[in-house]
């Protein structure tokens, strides 16, 4: 049960990373003059980025998140994502 398991869970992750692939970057390799520079300074434990259309980080934080910290992530994330489609209708609207 457990093989058929793992095969079912590795089989959706593939799937998921197929649908997902243009919307994150995998890097093998260091990036620690990269982490400095955008203040990424422990690398033991995991960071949370949010970036813009641009590339650049508009939220970021590490560790567990406080309920400030998660509704500020929200309303970060929904103002990027309304500048996002209003782009997108403005463009639409000027062809």
């Amino acid at each position: 049960m457990s093989k058929r398991y793992s095969f079912n869970f590795f089989f959706v992750i593939l799937i998921i990373f197929r649908i997902l692939q243009g919307s994150y970057l995998v890097h093998y390799g260091s990036v620690f003059d990269e982490r400095q520079k955008v203040g990424m300074t422990n690398n033991i434990i995991g960071w949370v980025n949010l970036v813009d259309s641009q590339g650049r980080i508009r939220w970021q934080a590490n560790g567990l998140a406080k309920e400030e910290e998660v509704k500020s992530l929200l309303k970060c994330s929904h103002q990027l994502n309304a500048s996002v489609l209003n782009r997108s209708t403005l463009s639409k609207n000027i062809v």
